[in-house]
């Protein structure tokens, strides 16, 4: 049950580091590019994200599925 915790802990504080890089990352890309810039540049990256989550639907579970065969 120690490694459990531990393994938990370790995730816990990897996923807050990368929350707290994607908003310094957010905070200079908006700082460098200005309002209009950063805008465009959010709204191509939401674009790409939903565009990659429809163009993957199904396959990163058969990719496991077939893997583990």
């Amino acid at each position: 049950m120690k490694d459990f915790y531990a393994s938990v802990a370790i995730a816990f504080t990897v996923r807050v580091a990368a929350a707290i890089s994607a908003f310094l990352l957010t905070l200079v890309i908006a700082r460098s590019l200005g309002p209009e810039q950063s805008g465009y540049y959010f709204l191509a990256l939401t674009i790409v994200v939903i565009l990659a989550a429809f163009s993957r639907i199904g396959l990163d579970n058969t990719v496991v599925r077939f893997i583990g065969a």
